[in-house]
């Protein structure tokens, strides 16, 4: 069990550093790019996406912590 938790705090780490970078190329682009149809695709297409991959980082932190005290009243 101690292995798929130390997987599943693994992948969370990896969608954060996703999403950092992800953020950071998209700063990076709009300095080149800033016009009304980046606005509408930030706005769109970008936040949408930020808020789903923050809300999914707080369900597996629910996930994760849930199956820790779970391991630990199991030992």
């Amino acid at each position: 069990m101690q292995s798929v938790l130390a997987e599943l705090g693994g992948e969370m780490g990896r969608l954060k550093k996703a999403l950092r970078t992800l953020e950071l190329r998209w700063q990076e682009t709009r300095e080149s790019w800033n016009d009304p149809v980046a606005q509408r695709y930030e706005e769109e297409k970008l936040a949408e996406l930020q808020r789903a991959t923050r809300q999914a980082l707080e369900g597996m932190n629910v996930a994760l912590q849930t199956f820790r005290r779970a391991v630990e009243e199991c030992s």
